[in-house]
């Protein structure tokens, strides 16, 4: 169906028809179509991360802010860079797999813009509930609201770093 733009009155007739007079046709856009007439699906763009030299050497370890929702209890847990550990008193375990100290992405690459300034620390981690994967992705420090790790029981922040 074609849209009508009218600068005078349009009185709408039996079965749909519009008329008016002074009416111009406004002509849609065509879509882009793919093969067999489907809408063409925007190109998902791999990401790389490229960790700098010198960060594996700066960096030792990761803190991490946990809260209970049901009881308002936080603990602050450290994790090791490239290890694993246990949320004590849950069924939870944190893998971090990296840890950026001044995050950056443009176009498809992460890096980070400094080996030793804070200016927007990121650590990359996954976590498990018993055995199955609940959570994969980047937390921030400066900017919690952004991937936040949603749970219905626990919050998770990052809340440090520790250099080696």
């Amino acid at each position: 169906m074609k849209k009508i733009v009218c600068g005078g009155l349009a009185v709408a007739l039996v079965f749909g028809v519009l008329s008016v007079s002074g009416c111009k046709k406004k002509q849609q856009q065509p879509q882009p179509q793919g093969q067999m007439g489907q809408q063409a699906m925007p190109q998902k763009v791999e990401t790389v991360l490229v960790v700098p030299e010198g960060i594996k050497n700066k960096w030792k370890a990761v803190k991490l802010n946990i809260t209970d929702k049901t009881t308002n209890k936080s603990q602050v847990i450290t994790v090791e860079i490239g290890k694993e550990a246990p949320v004590p008193n849950s069924d939870l375990k944190i893998y971090v797999e990296t840890f950026l100290p001044a995050f950056k992405m443009e176009g498809g690459t992460i890096t980070s813009t400094s080996v030793d300034q804070t200016t927007n620390p990121a650590v990359k981690l996954k976590v498990t509930e018993k055995g199955e994967e609940v959570f994969k992705g980047w937390l921030f420090e400066l900017y919690p609201q952004v991937h936040p790790f949603n749970h219905p029981k626990y919050s998770l922040t990052l809340a440090g770093y520790e250099k080696k």
